[in-house]
């Protein structure tokens, strides 16, 4: 073939298909809401240009090669190694983000208030929820069925370590888990307005939840520790994620390596969080996605995110029955794993309804409880799915 014709061959304009096109699309327009809109901008900004550079035909950067020769380490593209090596095959950046993430969360709203624990823990109903939903559908398998409920927490490194371990057998579901739960996220997190309004009364909204008080040093750290014992015995199979997130937040409490539990919380987890999130769209690419599983995991993930936040505002309303010092129901929105998300989300719309209201530690709490028990959750769905 003349140099000419392998060129004109090579174009990506003459590869393009409706697929690309549709999903081009589709990832311009999360770009433009997260550069302009301000939505999740450090998950959504490189999941959308992972999925625009998955879309350009003829790149080759999703593209991996196993081998041992030179040249199928040179045709293999960066982003289908930081797939295969950093989520599929080891999976070391799910690990790495919740290093950095216990080491940014203060865990001490929680130790001061441990009934929010119980609203926190409400949100593990999503994953099973997920989980019956991808079983009825009958296009998964027990295990698949398993990963798509790992994404109803809406937390993207849970999701994807949990698909990397349960769907190996459709890598194509991984990237796809994993940008599911950050939608969910993203639904749960633009729903809590409309959920304040029609689940909670004026009054409810207004409830003022005294400062919590202040946590020991000690406190903290036999909390943390306790919680990384008890979990590793009750369900090992979670520990890289929850072991690794309460690692961080252990170096954070520690208070003698405020370096490294700075860069934890900072450079790891941002550059981490980048990384993955360019890796899971990089995957989302129009050889892989169309079809009906593909609709449904969307449709799944995003129908049991904001099913959690609606339980955890329930929740929180079923527990002021018994409570002489009432929570505010805004905080059970925060009942998923989507850590400081909805915590946040929930506190704008407190603030909304009292400008003097600080509903953020609390939610905050719930917010960490839902991380723990969703994580504790996944690793016996890994173990008895697998």
């Amino acid at each position: 073939m003349a140099p000419w014709d392998r060129y004109l061959e090579s174009l990506g304009l003459l590869n393009l298909t409706w697929g690309h096109l549709v999903l081009l699309t589709v990832g311009l327009s999360v770009l433009a809401l997260a550069a302009w809109r301000g939505w999740q901008p450090l998950e959504l900004l490189p999941l959308s240009l992972g999925v625009v550079l998955a879309n350009l035909p003829g790149t080759g950067l999703t593209a991996f090669l196993p081998g041992a020769g030179p040249e199928q380490a040179q045709a293999s593209g960066l982003l289908g190694v930081f797939f295969w090596f950093g989520v599929s095959f080891w999976s070391v950046l799910p690990p790495l983000l919740f290093l950095g993430l216990g080491a940014a969360t203060d865990l001490s709203p929680l130790i001061a208030n441990p009934r929010l624990l119980l609203l926190g823990t409400s949100g593990i109903l999503v994953v099973l929820a997920a989980f019956w939903g991808a079983q009825v559908t009958g296009l998964y398998s027990i295990p698949q069925a398993a990963a798509v409920g790992l994404a109803g927490p809406a937390n993207g490194p849970l999701a994807v370590f949990g698909a990397a371990r349960l769907a190996q057998d459709r890598p194509e579901l991984i990237g796809l888990i994993g940008a599911s739960a950050y939608l969910g996220g993203l639904v749960a997190a633009r729903s809590q307005r409309a959920l304040a309004r029609w689940l909670t009364s004026r009054r409810e909204r207004t409830i003022v939840m005294r400062r919590p008080r202040e946590v020991s040093r000690p406190e903290r750290l036999l909390f943390a520790a306790a919680a990384l014992v008890l979990i590793g015995l009750l369900a090992p199979t979670a520990v890289p994620l929850v072991g690794m997130f309460l690692v961080g937040n252990l170096l954070r409490e520690s208070g003698v390596v405020p370096r490294v539990a700075t860069v934890a919380a900072n450079e790891l987890l941002i550059l981490g969080t980048i990384v993955l999130a360019l890796t899971i769209g990089s995957q989302l690419s129009a050889e892989r996605l169309f079809d009906l599983g593909t609709v449904a995991v969307l449709g799944l993930a995003a129908g049991a995110a904001l099913l959690g936040a609606i339980v955890g505002v329930l929740v929180a309303k079923a527990m002021n029955l018994f409570l002489q010092e009432k929570v505010n129901p805004l905080i059970g929105g925060a009942a998923l794993a989507a850590l400081p998300l909805l915590a946040q989300a929930a506190d704008a719309q407190g603030r909304r309804a009292d400008p003097s209201n600080q509903l953020l530690p609390h939610a905050l709490a719930v917010n960490a409880a839902a991380l723990l028990a969703a994580t504790s959750l996944a690793g016996v769905l890994m173990t008895v799915s697998a």
